[in-house]
């Protein structure tokens, strides 16, 4: 039972993590009648469009997903932040004070620390920016 509810509990956390991505890409969201649940439009790189229920956002499972966040992290306020990326270990840094502001290490493998890396770096982010 535990185990269960260790699994539907980061289950929870990684459908929360992606919608904080969604909004910080400023996806569009529709609320569709039959379901009422909000859902983010996203674009893949073919400009084929889809509408996403917060279960259905992939950027923890997609490295298409997740590199368009970190080409938007890399481009933003002025090229002030780079993703740097190695195996299983991701790092944020600010490019004009040259200190890693996100330092993430993981055992499991690159993406799942570049994923984390970024979420946090989000959560950082709009933290400062909004609040």
């Amino acid at each position: 039972m535990t185990a269960e509810l260790d699994t539907m509990s980061n289950t929870s956390k990684i459908a929360l993590d992606n919608v904080i991505i969604a909004e910080f890409e400023k996806l569009n969201t529709k609320k569709f009648v039959n379901s009422g649940i909000l859902n983010y439009l996203y674009v893949n790189n073919n400009n084929y469009e889809v509408w996403c229920e917060p279960h259905e956002l992939s950027y923890d499972k997609d490295w298409n997903w997740l590199m368009k966040v970190v080409d938007k992290i890399n481009t933003m306020d002025n090229y002030k932040f780079s993703v740097n990326i190695h195996y299983h270990f991701t790092t944020v840094t600010n490019n004009f004070t040259l200190m890693d502001i996100i330092d993430e290490n993981t055992d499991h493998d690159t993406k799942s620390s570049c994923y984390n890396a970024v979420v946090e770096f989000i959560k950082k982010y709009n933290n400062k920016n909004n609040g």
